[in-house]
């Protein structure tokens, strides 16, 4: 057996192990984007979650609120009728209709802060949403890309082997 032979055969053995270990080192990357995409969007369901029950909450919130605006409003006409006021005179109107606006106003406030607090979780969510597209892309990628890599460090080899031999005039 020539030299040469032993040369061609430990380069074909050592092409075929780089082969092989390029090969998993494509799939433990694709795996690892797959991964992050599924984490992504485990937290992105989280916070959509919690955004819908942190607007569900506020409105609740806001409705007891208004109940609770036109309780104390039938309460004050019941204080101002026991003082033996008229309920129709504009004072007590007055009285009543500023405890309701006042009770609308906190529920109002209240809404709207909920709705902000919404709005930030759903754009914390969309962001983990794109990121784990990202990811997923980069997954699809991850194998291709190092076959292409593989075979273009490996044709390079090649090319300048048989040039080199193109040279030497086999």
């Amino acid at each position: 057996m020539c030299i040469y032979e032993v040369t061609e055969i430990v380069t074909a053995v050592a092409n075929a192990v780089s082969a092989a270990v390029k090969v998993q080192e494509a799939r433990v990357e694709k795996a690892q984007y797959e991964y992050e995409s599924e984490l992504y969007t485990s937290h992105a369901k989280k916070l959509e979650n919690r955004a819908t029950t942190e607007l569900q909450n506020g409105i609740e919130k806001a409705r007891k609120q208004r109940l609770n605006a036109i309780l104390d409003g039938a309460e004050q006409t019941a204080i101002i009728a026991s003082g033996n006021l008229g309920v129709t005179s504009q004072t007590s109107l007055n009285i009543v209709d500023d405890e309701k606006l006042n009770g609308e106003l906190d529920a109002l406030t209240t809404l709207k802060t909920a709705e902000q607090k919404y709005s930030t979780y759903i754009d914390k969510a969309n962001q983990y949403y794109a990121n784990a597209e990202l990811s997923s892309k980069k997954a699809k990628n991850a194998y291709l890309d190092n076959a292409i890599e593989y075979a273009k460090s490996n044709t390079k080899g090649k090319l300048s082997n048989i040039y080199s031999l193109f040279e030497e005039g086999i």
